[in-house]
């Protein structure tokens, strides 16, 4: 059980790592840690690096990913909102 949190709070660090923009010190952190697992021969702390990596991996996609929407939301000009509801004067409905 315990390498099941240690490489859940691998993915979880990389994964922050990722998402905050910091790609290079974490893959320097990562190749170090893989480096000393390789060299003691500790086959779980390569996995926990590669978990790590596989993390910042996933976070650098998703903070592109969002910087791309958030750049294509803030170009726009004209929006189309489709309401759940029936409008009526004054009324609040949701939108989609």
């Amino acid at each position: 059980m315990p390498l099941v949190a240690i490489a859940l709070l691998c993915y979880g660090g990389g994964l922050l790592a990722g998402l905050h923009g910091t790609l290079g010190m974490g893959a320097a952190l990562v190749a170090a840690l893989l480096l000393v697992a390789l060299g003691r021969r500790r086959p779980a702390v390569a996995a926990f690096a590669a978990m790590a990596a596989a993390g910042i991996a996933a976070g650098r996609g998703a903070e592109r990913a969002d910087h791309g929407c958030a750049t294509t939301i803030v170009a726009r000009r004209e929006w189309l909102l489709v309401p759940d509801a029936p409008l009526a004067p004054g009324e609040m409905v949701p939108v989609v």
